[in-house]
């Protein structure tokens, strides 16, 4: 169904439910005695108008009762305003400079953006979901994969204003002189580049490999906030194990997808 159309439809489906309970109500208390018609019939005729600007309504029966309608905007799903995207080029593939200048990495990132005009998002945390490799013809699940917590970036606030965009990494690939110092209790070796999605301390699960072996990939990354629904993005990753010096190699290299 056309996104216009559901929303007009729920729209409404709002508007139906309200004034069923505002009928509802009204002849229950008449049924009891008391009101006046008079009074009921004139704000149930303004009714719509209040509703449909989205104003809550108190309807008046009698002197002394009201029934209280919410407005039809209440009564609507929360509007999506963040939004998460990926693209297999700079900015979202970036090369970083690690221990004293002395080794360069890579990192890959999604941008989340606020697309609000007036209210600031609050990351709660990010998850790595439903990790898959393609065996023969088909995707399997992951070395029994189990959805772990990403890393948020240390350097990034939690807070995102409106109309403002933040990348945050989710996987990284280290030069094997680095690998040797930083990674020799995690899987996969040191002497070769290893692809890792960057998860907070401690929390990779003990049954599955930290590294990603090459090959191809399929995962999504859900971003969680204080208020309002998260964002998701599903990607295809394709990993030869290799890394090349450049940027504009590297996103040749490895492709990530966003499907």
């Amino acid at each position: 169904m056309p996104k216009s159309v559901a929303v007009k439809t729920a729209w409404i489906g709002a508007v139906a439910v309200v004034f069923a309970a505002v009928i509802s109500g009204v002849f229950s208390l008449f049924s009891k005695g008391g009101g006046d018609s008079g009074n009921v019939v004139q704000e149930m005729k303004d009714s719509p108008q209040s509703i449909q600007a989205g104003r809550d309504v108190n309807i008046n029966i009698g002197t002394d009762r009201s029934v209280h309608a919410p407005s039809a905007e209440k009564l609507l799903p929360k509007k999506q305003i963040a939004g998460i995207e990926f693209k297999n080029e700079k900015p979202f593939v970036e090369q970083v400079v690690l221990g004293n200048e002395s080794f360069r990495g890579y990192r890959f990132r999604v941008q989340i953006e606020n697309k609000s005009s007036e209210t600031t998002l609050i990351v709660k945390h990010v998850k790595l979901v439903d990790l898959q490799q393609l065996e023969g013809n088909a995707f399997k699940a992951w070395m029994n994969a189990e959805p772990v917590y990403l890393e948020w970036d240390g350097t990034k606030s939690t807070e995102i204003p409106p109309q403002d965009k933040v990348l945050i990494p989710f996987a990284r690939i280290y030069p094997p002189e680095l690998q040797r110092i930083t990674d020799g209790l995690l899987s996969g070796g040191v002497d070769t580049p290893q692809l890792r999605f960057i998860v907070q301390p401690g929390t990779w699960p003990r049954k599955m490999t930290s590294h990603i072996p090459p090959g191809t990939h399929r995962f999504k990354v859900q971003v969680f906030f204080e208020k309002g629904p998260p964002a998701e993005i599903k990607l295809e990753l394709e990993w030869p194990g290799t890394r090349r010096e450049t940027p504009d190699a590297m996103v040749q290299e490895i492709k990530i997808t966003k499907l």
